[in-house]
């Protein structure tokens, strides 16, 4: 089933960020029960009651426990398992991530005749960690979906031709979520630049998301990358992008950057804050990226968070 997106212009608009993105590595995955309780209890001080988990695997060793995957680490008990144990304690929802591809996803556009291999092989590497992992934790309350962690930017290489290879991917994998567990949310994070204009993007999510079964959609703001997205060129492609997915039933959430890639790489509360007032009357939930990056003076200064 669908979320109901809000539509542009709604009134219901989101004033903080409620969510986090974790990548295992940056969060300390040998925390222990009370560390990680008061990690969570941290983030719900903020007004926060949603975790992204970027990757369930990483450079091809799963961060839980896999009988077809290597562990990423010697941990003594399943940092997953632990993770959803607090979340459902704290009263958190998790989605958790697939597979991260560093090697191949972003060579897409220079070997364009190797993708329909790729997404076959692709699809069912991913097919096999959403079985393992809504087989051992479907049952947890705290398990509210499953997140696609291939970062699509709709530019040249998904153009043409390699559209339908991209659907086909991004099917097989939310089809093999729905047929295990149909209540859990299927989302993903996609990306922008400012090569192309609003109404391309729009035109080409357009094609997408009538063509695929995703229920959310966390766009990446942009604004702490290399690509000149500043806080007032990003509305265009946010109040695109929603009135696509207000059409097609699926929710936009934005994905708050809370890193600056370009020197000084400091970033100010007031940027924070302009980054979530842009973004606002687009969008239904806001997220950030990611926990690495909240340390707690910026967290103190976070718009919604009491003084």
């Amino acid at each position: 089933m669908r979320s109901t997106a809000q539509p542009p212009g709604s009134s219901a608009r989101p004033d903080r960020i409620s969510g986090i993105f974790l990548f295992w590595q940056d969060a300390l995955a040998r925390e222990g029960p009370t560390e990680r309780d008061e990690r969570l209890a941290f983030l719900q001080g903020l007004g926060m009651d949603t975790i992204v988990v970027q990757f369930s695997v990483w450079e091809g060793r799963a961060w839980y426990r896999s009988r077809h995957l290597p562990p990423a680490d010697d941990w003594e008990s399943d940092p997953t398992a632990s993770l959803l144990g607090a979340a459902e304690r704290a009263g958190f929802g998790v989605h958790l991530g697939l597979a991260s591809d560093e090697r191949n996803w972003w060579g897409i556009p220079y070997r364009a005749q190797d993708v329909p291999r790729y997404v076959v092989e692709e699809a069912a590497r991913n097919r096999l960690i959403i079985e393992e992992l809504v087989g051992q934790y479907g049952g947890s309350p705290a398990l509210a979906g499953i997140y696609l962690s291939h970062e699509i930017h709709l530019g040249d290489e998904w153009a043409g031709g390699n559209l339908p290879h991209l659907v086909e991917l991004f099917n097989q994998m939310s089809d093999r979520v729905k047929a295990l567990a149909p209540a859990l949310v299927v989302s993903t994070a996609p990306f922008f630049s400012l090569r192309g204009t609003a109404a391309l993007f729009q035109e080409r999510w357009q094609r997408f998301l009538s063509r695929t079964r995703l229920d959310v959609l966390m766009l990446q703001d942009g604004v702490g990358c290399e690509r000149d997205i500043t806080v007032e060129n990003m509305v265009p492609y946010y109040w695109a992008l929603a009135r696509v997915c207000a059409r097609e039933g699926v929710e936009l959430w934005s994905d708050l950057e809370l890193f600056d890639l370009k020197p000084p790489k400091t970033v100010s509360p007031e940027r924070v804050a302009a980054q979530l007032a842009g973004v606002a009357p687009y969008v239904s939930k806001i997220v950030a990226y990611s926990l690495a990056n909240l340390t707690p003076e910026l967290a103190a200064s976070l718009p919604g968070v009491t003084r």
